[in-house]
């Protein structure tokens, strides 16, 4: 035996072992299958061990709401906690002392930790190979700053690294451009392969001075020394 309800368009069906709920925007069939379009939540909703297969949760955030907007958390392995701009803390990733953390502040702060962090190096990943000739030259021709940023205090410790700006010194080669191609970071690793490449150089230029000291201390022995 089943009860029919219409309500304003609304129709709810109660029957001995289901119920099914059909709105505009908001659908439960007999099997307890859900699906909403633009449907509004309000309140607190509590699952138990609750699974979402597939698909993709968006969350749109309202920035005027104040400090935290909203909070994911998997007490279990994953962990996601997800501020608002003004937030004080936002959190990304799996457990600190085992994978990827990344722990984001306002003011465009971010500390990221994890026991290796790896870049696609690949060669499948990559195309139009040439060597990298002078890294020395990119290293001297960087300036290298301790500073604080404007979001910290004066006396917070002080950051290292180069400054992009027109009355500073730095290397286009390690740098980031953004979507309309202006300068806006630093490419950690393409600072680490130059000055990698920086100490390959130093250490070729240091055998062919070995060498040379070799032939001048032979020659000052002998007695043919110039010097």
């Amino acid at each position: 035996m089943g009860i029919k309800f219409l309500l304003n368009g609304k129709q709810i069906n109660l029957t001995s072992d289901n119920t099914i709920i059909k709105s505009n925007n908001f659908n439960v069939d007999k099997n307890g299958n859900m699906t909403c379009t633009n449907a509004n939540v309000t309140g607190t909703i509590n699952s138990s061990n609750a699974t979402i297969t597939g698909g993709r949760i968006n969350l749109n955030a309202d920035r005027r709401l104040g400090d935290q907007i909203f909070r994911i958390e998997d007490d279990c392995n994953a962990k996601t906690y997800i501020g608002s701009v003004n937030a004080s803390i936002g959190y990304i990733g799996t457990d600190i002392s085992t994978g990827v953390y990344i722990q984001g502040r306002a003011g465009g702060q971010a500390i990221v930790r994890a026991d290796v962090l790896s870049n696609n190096s690949l060669q499948k990943y990559k195309k139009n190979f040439e060597p990298l000739q002078d890294a020395l030259n990119i290293v001297k021709s960087t300036d290298i700053y301790k500073y604080n940023l404007n979001v910290q205090d004066n006396n917070d410790k002080k950051r290292i690294g180069f400054v992009i700006g027109k009355d500073y010194k730095y290397a286009n080669e390690i740098t980031v451009l953004d979507d309309e191609g202006k300068e806006i970071g630093a490419d950690l690793y393409s600072m680490v392969s130059v000055a990698y490449k920086a100490i390959q150089e130093i250490a070729e230029k240091n055998v062919v001075f070995e060498e040379r000291i070799k032939v001048l201390e032979k020659e000052i022995k002998n007695g043919n020394s110039k010097i």
